[in-house]
C-alpha cells in the first residue's frame, strides 16, 4: 500500500494545542484516508502526533515546531520520502527513487532503520513510530482526532 500522508511528532504538546476537536476518535486508517479532509491527532503519553493525508502541513504548519518536533511525508506514489526535525540540531533528509537525493545536518539515531528495513515507506513509517517512542503497532492502534476546521 502506498501511503501519501505527512506524519508529524510534536513533543510535549497536547492535541488540544493544535486544535484537534473533541469529536469521536477514528481509526489511522481512516485518519490517513485520501478521503479525509483535514489533520488529526492522537495523545502519546505528554506528546502529540499528528497525520495529515492532504499533506497541506508541509506547507504551513499549524503549530511553531519546538525543538525535537519531526515532520514526516510519505509520497508513496512519487517514491519520495522526507524527514525534518526541528531543534538546535536541525536535520533535513529527502530519499527518492531508492537513494538519498538531499540531506542536511547530522543523522539522528532513529535513522539506523534506513539500514534495516529495504522497502523505503516502512523505513519511514518506522523512523516516525521510533522518534515518537511508539511501535508500528501502537501507531495503527492510536485513537485519531480530527483537528477543527
Amino acid at each position: 500500500m502506498s501511503f501519501n500522508v505527512t506524519l508529524g511528532f510534536l513533543p510535549n504538546t497536547a492535541p488540544s494545542e493544535v486544535g484537534a476537536s473533541s469529536s469521536a476518535g477514528i481509526s489511522f486508517e481512516d485518519a490517513s484516508s485520501i478521503m479525509t479532509d483535514r489533520p488529526s491527532a492522537a495523545a502519546v503519553g505528554p506528546h502529540t502526533l499528528l497525520v495529515d493525508p492532504t499533506m497541506l502541513m508541509v506547507e504551513t504548519l499549524p503549530f511553531v515546531p519546538s525543538p525535537g518536533t519531526a515532520v514526516v511525508t510519505l509520497s508513496g506514489v512519487a517514491d519520495v520520502y522526507m524527514i525534518q526535525i526541528y531543534g538546535d540540531s536541525p536535520r533535513s533528509r529527502v530519499f527518492s527513487e531508492y537513494e538519498v537525493a538531499e540531506e542536511e545536518g547530522t543523522p539522528v539515531a532513529a535513522e539506523s532503520v534506513f539500514e534495516e528495513l529495504e522497502d523505503p515507506e516502512d523505513a519511514h513509517i518506522e523512523f516516525f513510530c521510533r522518534v515518537a517512542g511508539i511501535t508500528m503497532n501502537d501507531l495503527w492502534n492510536l485513537e485519531w482526532t480530527p483537528l477543527a476546521p
